[in-house]
């Protein structure tokens, strides 16, 4: 993006690959956070700790990713995120995914996106339009 531009509009879309059981009803919709992973909080004993508070409230009110298990990309306007980041200087946009619902699930429900083991198709994509 040229220096001076300004942001339109930005965002994110993660391909949803995979589902098993009933994530959505069983664990929640997925939701994002704006976070940055420059700096890590580490615990006692020297690990890094992902648990860290978002970095402000950029994301829409309804942070939800999806809320269905269709298969296919997901997209969700993240252009407050992505403007806040420009604004603080940071080099990169960060998003972490997360379920609304912090229990174990004893019926073994999941959903996958994207990971780094396949294709290079449906990778995660941050598209910004700006003038």
């Amino acid at each position: 993006m040229p220096e001076g531009a300004d942001i339109i509009s930005a965002t994110l879309r993660i391909y949803q690959s995979h589902f098993s059981g009933d994530p959505y009803n069983k664990l929640g919709k997925p939701l994002v956070e704006h976070v940055s992973y420059d700096t890590f909080v580490h615990e006692a004993n020297g690990e890094a700790q992902y648990t860290m508070a978002p970095l402000d409230n950029t994301i829409p009110a309804t942070p939800s990713l999806s809320t269905n298990a269709e298969l296919g990309y997901k997209t969700l306007d993240v252009t407050l995120a992505v403007r806040a980041d420009l604004a603080a200087a940071r080099s990169r946009a960060q998003f972490r995914l997360r379920f609304e619902k912090e229990a174990s699930d004893e019926y073994q429900s999941n959903m996958t996106f994207w990971t780094s083991g396949e294709s290079d198709t449906n990778q995660p994509e941050l598209v910004i339009a700006y003038k």
